[in-house]
């Protein structure tokens, strides 16, 4: 079991899904900001990079949830200035 959870440590930081990793790691760490518009802001980055993993990995239902947070969150952000 420690020898099959070491392999895919190793898999996942050498792979495209450190990737994955980095972007749900902003998404998660933008509901730790203060005000609406740096939420909006730093889940931009983390659902763009969310959104690049998943064109990269061909997961196509993600890549469209992806796109479309990206484009509400820039939406607000230029609206409700």
């Amino acid at each position: 079991m420690k020898e099959k959870l070491l392999a895919e440590l190793n898999y996942m930081t050498h792979g495209v899904q450190i990737i994955s990793l980095i972007g749900a790691i902003i998404v998660l760490s933008s509901f730790l900001c203060r005000g609406e518009r740096n939420i909006r802001m730093v889940n931009v980055v983390g659902s763009a990079i969310c959104a690049v993993y998943s064109l990269l990995t061909q997961q196509w239902s993600n890549l469209i949830v992806n796109i479309i947070l990206v484009s509400v969150n820039i939406y607000h952000l230029v609206v409700d200035k």
